[in-house]
């Protein structure tokens, strides 16, 4: 059994390396990296290597999980200390900073969820569910080991948060849990908000539009920046409208700037519709939409980075590659 454990915690971990990588690698994704263009001093080749480095919190975090199950104490998994250990991981890769926090923060929940998911259903849509009860057993330990993380990944767009939680880049302690932080920062962190709700976006609008659009055209490309589109059209990124907040407003709470930045975001999710609508990059036209918004957003800088949907977009494809999809 032990082996046969193993084996699977493998198998995911390659599959997760693979989403990342996958995630990263197509292009043009507007806004983002992608493998024809690095931005503001991050190139593809850092996002490469921290897609590979998370690697073995994924694995461990595999293995916690059937652990946790097997004893009936899905608190036990302590999954803010993986989701640690992988910025560690992630950080010790490459000199660039953060590239994976997001991701980090949504793999490490499917994987420690996935040997359950394996035991009980097999159904990919159940995943979800059972992400949501892994961070619902999550402890104030938790949360403060994702604030350390936080802290040593320096990320962007973080603002100065609502009375009452923890300021992650001051490393300040907390006595929620590390769903109780999550529910209440969904209110403008995407991310947040996707765990929360068991995985929502991913298995309801990612995964879908990945499968159909690699059915229709056996493309990986243009299956992951369809998903991107389709994901962004559907939400306004979250990171962008923190970010345009606060360089209208420096110093307003986060709840407040994501406010302030959120006509901005549903701006840009009105030309990512546009480009899907007119075929995305399966028409000329749409491809040329696609290549236009890439440009626009290029130009305005780093606060208009659609980070957020990246990070869903890089969930969806773990899920389809979960769920036995070949796209390759």
């Amino acid at each position: 059994m032990a082996i046969k454990i193993e084996i699977q915690a493998l198998n995911v971990m390659v599959k997760a390396q693979l989403a990342a990588l996958l995630e990263v690698s197509a292009y043009p994704k507007p806004g983002n990296v992608h493998r024809l263009r690095d931005r503001w001093g991050k190139r593809f080749e850092h996002f490469a290597a921290g897609s590979i480095a998370i690697g073995p919190a994924i694995r461990e975090a595999f293995i916690r999980g059937y652990k946790a199950w097997i004893h009936g104490d899905l608190s036990s998994i302590r999954v803010g200390r993986l989701i640690e250990k992988a910025i560690k991981l992630q950080l010790q890769a490459h000199s660039a900073g953060n590239t994976h926090l997001g991701v980090i923060m949504l793999f490490i929940p499917i994987a420690t969820s996935t040997p359950i998911w394996i035991a009980e259903s097999k159904e990919i849509f159940d995943l979800g569910s059972i992400v949501l009860k892994v961070v619902k057993a999550s402890t104030s330990d938790d949360a403060n080991a994702l604030i350390k993380g936080i802290k040593l990944m320096k990320p962007s767009g973080l603002g100065r948060p609502p009375k009452g939680l923890p300021d992650a880049s001051k490393g300040q302690k907390t006595s929620l849990s590390l769903y109780e932080v999550l529910e209440a920062s969904s209110k403008w962190d995407g991310v947040a908000e996707e765990l929360i709700t068991g995985l929502k976006m991913s298995l309801s609008v990612g995964l879908p539009t990945l499968i159909e659009t690699y059915e229709k055209t056996r493309d990986v490309n243009i299956a992951i920046v369809n998903c991107f589109l389709k994901l962004l059209s559907e939400k306004p990124d979250t990171f962008i409208a923190r970010s345009v907040g606060l360089t209208i407003s420096p110093y307003a709470p986060i709840d407040k700037a994501v406010r302030l930045g959120l006509a901005e975001a549903k701006r840009i999710s009105g030309r990512a519709r546009e480009a899907l609508e007119a075929g995305g990059l399966t028409t000329t036209i749409g491809r040329k939409l696609v290549e236009e918004l890439d440009k626009e957003l290029e130009y305005k800088g780093p606060t208009h980075n659609p980070g957020t949907t990246a990070d869903l977009t890089a969930a969806s494809i773990f899920l389809a590659l979960l769920s036995g999809f070949k796209m390759l």
